[in-house]
């Protein structure tokens, strides 16, 4: 019993140190979004365009979630020479 409080502790704390890099940087402002009102923000190697879904749990830690940010086509987005267009 003993060996698995102190393996479930270990467990615990590698959980909580670990973390997820953010995934890139912010849209710039100054770029027209066509229809969303969501944060988002482009994957550095990819250039795939992400919404930020930032989610706050009870202790008001806050958790990012990034989901793919689709055209009004249903194409996935890039940002590519300043602009967001769909990917093909």
């Amino acid at each position: 019993m003993k060996k698995l409080t102190i393996s479930m502790i270990l467990i615990i704390c590698i959980i909580l140190l670990s973390g997820c890099d953010e995934v890139g940087e912010s849209i710039p402002s100054d770029i027209q979004i066509e229809y969303s009102d969501f944060d988002l923000v482009i994957d550095s190697n990819t250039n795939i365009v992400y919404i930020d879904n930032a989610v706050s749990n009870a202790n008001g830690i806050e958790h990012h979630v990034y989901t793919p940010y689709y055209s009004k086509n249903g194409k996935i987005c890039k940002f590519v020479d300043g602009k967001i267009i769909d990917w093909e």
